[in-house]
């Protein structure tokens, strides 16, 4: 889909804002979800579950502590 999207943007009056938001925002979450998952499910079956476990938190807190640290900066800021 993202080879279509680039192929359309090339070959005609395609918007670039459109471009990014479906080709890097849209497509490009599908293929950072299904790497997280596939490094996930590898690791558990290759039986290093606690580095599975370490992975998954460090994943899931990255945002959060962006987000803290957006948040601080603003307020800092201010």
């Amino acid at each position: 889909m993202l080879g279509v999207l680039m192929a359309l943007a090339a070959t005609s009056e395609v918007d670039t804002g459109t471009v990014l938001l479906l080709g890097t925002g849209l497509l490009g979450g599908f293929t950072t979800m299904s790497t997280f998952g596939f490094e996930t499910m590898r690791l558990v079956q290759s039986g290093s579950n606690t580095i599975a476990v370490a992975y998954v938190l460090l994943n899931m807190l990255a945002p959060l502590m962006a987000w803290v640290g957006w948040e601080a900066a603003h307020a800092i800021a201010a």
